[in-house]
């Protein structure tokens, strides 16, 4: 199961990455690239934050089930679950407004399991 400390890891590294494709702007992260699983659009920012959460735990060898906001259930072979949000405040984001965050929770059975997670901030553990 991950560690607290592997999932701070992973949200600096997709703060990381998203300050870097905003200030570069050689794109247009505003771009919707579908619908997420959740009904809302999906943006170019949502899209690179996911890839980047997904191929952490990857290179974790980590495969737990994940719940996302964007891409929905992605079955895993582990018996836990990783319930995120990749940009959690997509309009503020996009709106230069710097209150947005990367949600991660981690729990095991169901969503009422939840373990450990890493919002606002705040660490619950």
């Amino acid at each position: 199961m991950l560690k607290l400390s592997d999932i701070l890891d992973i949200s600096t590294k997709v703060s990381t990455k998203i300050k870097k494709v905003m200030r570069d702007n050689k794109i247009d992260i505003n771009s919707v690239t579908g619908m997420g699983a959740s009904g809302t659009p999906t943006h170019l920012v949502d899209s690179i934050a996911e890839k980047v959460i997904l191929k952490e735990l990857e290179r974790l060898s980590e495969s737990p089930t994940i719940l996302s906001e964007e891409a929905g259930t992605i079955e895993g072979k582990d018996d836990y679950y990783v319930i995120i949000d990749p940009i959690d405040g997509t309009t503020n984001a996009l709106s230069d407004i710097p209150f947005y965050s990367t949600s991660i929770a981690v729990g095991k059975d169901d969503l009422l399991g939840i373990e450990k997670g890493v919002v606002r901030n705040h660490i619950l553990a």
